[in-house]
């Protein structure tokens, strides 16, 4: 017996017929007397619609051959349509003293700690298959976040150690072949770990979401996806004490020996909480340049100032900071300045100077013109 084929219409022509939508395996059989076989047919659409085909199944005979079938399969496609409750999940982390120690100057990929497995927030999203089929639907996102079902999450949550007795993060990247059946919900848990989205200690907002998709069921392979896609928007932001400042660097030229000269620069407050800061030095290298003393050593701290030292900002405020710059005989300066943030990243400010005092000469010293007509003018 060979395969069914679909059967075209009167007058269409060979070049026009549509791709068959319907498929039979096996393709080609024989049945010895007393035996049978059983076709696998199956059907896959690139789009939602209603077909019908019409197919034939041949047999042979020694030389002669027949029409033996002419069944016509027919099938709706539809597309899986879920409804999302909510479509949005938002986090916002706050910074607490309290948390200082958690996640500061960890490797991304450092254990849990308890103190950090309590900062994870975690979010509902209810997923209902308003769609007439059976849905494998499977859940996707990154870091900072992890989904799992309600069930597992329950279950994680009470016992958040693995089976080596480290702490992990509740939840996966991937959730696979999640079946939902036509008119019923599943719940997930959406987890967020804000520490892994500022381990610096910088504020940020962050646009995400957890793709949904579909996988094929039945005798396809589950690796088949339908290429609608759902997603749950995330929306995430962690607020840190941040202070912005209006240069990076520094540079005082050379100026006469024995001066004061002073540069400012603007410090804000970014964040949405009171900052602590105070500048220290980073010293880099400092050398007296004069051959009279040459190789002495001058500290950062007697050449530069910094204005004012220590203080506190409102959120959203602004604070004018002097740079002074002792310049000592002939000297040659290079300094990091470091504003240490208390609770937040420490910002750096590189600063430069130099020193010199003024040499000149004229020559010549004597200019003689001769006699010159009065009416006229000469130079030399």
């Amino acid at each position: 017996a060979d395969l069914p084929r679909p059967v075209r219409g009167p007058g269409e022509e060979k070049a026009a017929q549509p791709k068959a939508v319907f498929d039979i395996q096996p393709q080609r059989t024989t049945l010895e007397p007393g035996t049978f076989q059983v076709f696998i047919l199956s059907g896959t659409c690139a789009s939602a619609c209603d077909v019908q085909e019409k197919w034939t199944l041949r047999s042979t005979l020694g030389r002669q051959t027949i029409t033996a079938y002419e069944p016509l399969f027919c099938a709706s496609f539809v597309d899986p349509v879920i409804a999302m409750d909510p479509p949005l999940l938002a986090f916002d982390y706050v910074f607490e003293q309290k948390h200082d120690d958690i996640g500061k100057d960890e490797p991304e990929e450092a254990a849990l700690t308890l103190k950090r497995f309590d900062l994870i927030q975690k979010r509902t999203v209810t997923i209902k298959n308003v769609s007439s089929v059976l849905l494998e639907t499977s859940l996707r996102t990154q870091t900072p976040f992890a989904v799992e079902r309600a069930d597992k999450a329950a279950e994680q949550a009470l016992a958040p150690r693995d089976d080596e007795g480290q702490i992990t993060l509740p939840g996966s990247f991937e959730i696979r072949e999640v079946s939902i059946a036509p008119g019923e919900e599943a719940e997930f848990v959406v987890f967020f770990d804000p520490i892994a989205m500022s381990l610096d200690r910088v504020s940020r907002s962050l646009q995400a979401r957890v793709a949904v998709s579909f996988q094929a069921s039945g005798t396809l392979p589950s690796s088949v996806q339908h290429p609608l896609k759902h997603a749950v928007n995330l929306e995430a932001e962690t607020h840190f004490p941040n202070l912005g400042l209006s240069a990076a660097a520094v540079d005082f030229g050379v100026v006469l020996n024995s001066t004061t000269q002073r540069e400012d620069i603007v410090l804000e407050n970014t964040s949405v909480m009171p900052v602590s800061y105070r500048w220290v030095f980073e010293e880099q290298g400092s050398e007296m340049l004069s051959s009279l003393t040459s190789g002495a050593y001058a500290p950062v701290n007697t050449l530069f100032d910094i204005l004012p030292l220590s203080g506190v900002l409102a959120p959203g405020a602004k604070e004018d900071t002097s740079i002074l710059f002792h310049a000592d005989a002939d000297v040659h300066s290079l300094a990091t300045a470091v504003c240490e943030i208390e609770g937040g990243p420490s910002s750096q400010l590189a600063i430069k100077g130099s020193s010199s005092s003024v040499h000149f000469a004229v020559e010549p010293n004597e200019l003689n013109f001769g006699r010159q007509f009065y009416d006229r003018a000469t130079s030399q």
